[in-house]
């Protein structure tokens, strides 16, 4: 299908390394769900890219399979379309935490979530949004380990 937006494919935002190794296909094929990819790569990732050239999308869609692989929860926005997950590799930390407050004061999202890291920044940045931005609640969570469990707690 090529570009879904200015600075993303539909290769990229179905891109699974999880789905690679194992041989499994994580195509998007409900047409739904595509929509809703389009939606938050116009509205959540674009402007996000523009402002903050250095972040890397690490995952967009996933299906249940893959999506049950890696951990996700049972009821992840990634299965719809409705969430990405992203990184900057070169500051990490540090320029997360920019972009994770940048979001937070301009875009209109379902829910950020500073996931894991430190002090610094988060050590990647997960953000949802719902297509038309119907329902989305604007929550900020942050993530973090208790023994191996992870925890998700309102952002202070």
């Amino acid at each position: 299908m090529g570009k879904i937006s200015t600075h993303l494919t539909l290769e990229e935002a179905t891109a699974s390394s999880t789905a690679r190794r194992n041989g499994w296909d994580n195509s998007c094929k409900d047409p739904d769900h595509l929509e809703n990819l389009k939606w938050i790569a116009k509205n959540i990732y674009d402007p996000i890219k523009t402002n903050f050239p250095n972040m890397v999308l690490e995952i967009a869609y996933r299906t249940p399979l893959v999506n049950k692989a890696v951990g996700g929860s049972a009821n992840s926005q990634h299965m719809v379309g409705e969430a990405i997950d992203i990184d900057d590799r070169l500051e990490r930390n540090a320029e997360n935490k920019k972009v994770f407050e940048w979001v937070v004061k301009n875009l209109n999202f379902d829910q950020i979530i500073w996931e894991l890291g430190d002090a610094t920044g988060p050590a990647w940045l997960h953000i949802s949004c719902k297509r038309g931005n119907v329902g989305n609640r604007k929550k900020v969570t942050r993530a973090i380990k208790e023994g191996t469990k992870t925890k998700y707690i309102p952002f202070q």
